[in-house]
């Protein structure tokens, strides 16, 4: 879609399954993921003249549907959230032809489907969240995990950093948007409620 206009610019037309997820690579502009229902990942690539779009062949990257995709502040790394318990980081060749190549495997196991990941902005860090009502938290460069946020009441479907890496903010299935400081272990703070569940943060 043209922001300026409201038109629709292109309709991309990816698997024959549900779209669920799209983002765009903040580092690369012209670079777009996708993630599906069928557990596969899709790359697009616009063309410098921005009137031809390129797209990579659908790569199969989960077992169960990709629930959300995302890329670090340099677009050079991609991270995704799957039903089959995982998150994966993938590095990202925006040359010809556009290319992800597998880098790390993070597991939830049993605890459950994954509903949400995201970035800090200095990249060290991938929060991730889901069937088990807490957040964790993994190191990019070492993929060490960290248990953190278990004060979540129901499914973690979103999570967003504060911009200088200090907290995280995190929304589910209860409908309460709260606010988790590093610096401490005291109780999130509760900024506000929702009538019925909230899906998305940024």
């Amino acid at each position: 879609w043209d922001t300026a206009t409201n038109e629709l610019m292109e309709t991309l037309a990816g698997s024959e399954s549900e779209t669920i997820s799209v983002a765009f690579s903040p580092g690369n502009s012209k670079i777009l993921a996708s993630g599906g229902a069928d557990g596969t990942i899709q790359l697009w690539k616009l063309a410098d003249n921005e009137d031809a779009i390129t797209r990579r062949t659908p790569m199969s990257a989960h077992e169960a549907p990709v629930n959300a995709v995302t890329f670090n502040n340099d677009g050079k790394i991609l991270a995704s959230a799957s039903d089959d318990t995982t998150v994966k980081l993938w590095r990202v060749n925006d040359s010809k032809p556009i290319s992800l190549e597998e880098i790390a495997i993070m597991e939830h196991g049993e605890d459950g489907e994954v509903k949400c990941v995201t970035f800090s902005n200095d990249g060290k860090r991938v929060a991730s969240g889901g069937m088990s009502f807490g957040i964790k938290l993994w190191n990019v460069d070492t993929r060490t995990e960290i248990v953190f946020g278990n004060g979540q009441i129901g499914m973690v479907t979103g999570l967003a950093f504060h911009p200088d890496g200090s907290a995280i903010a995190s929304c589910g299935e209860d409908g309460v948007v709260r606010l988790w400081s590093f610096a401490d272990s005291q109780e999130p703070q509760l900024l506000t409620r929702h009538e019925g569940k909230t899906t998305r943060l940024s």
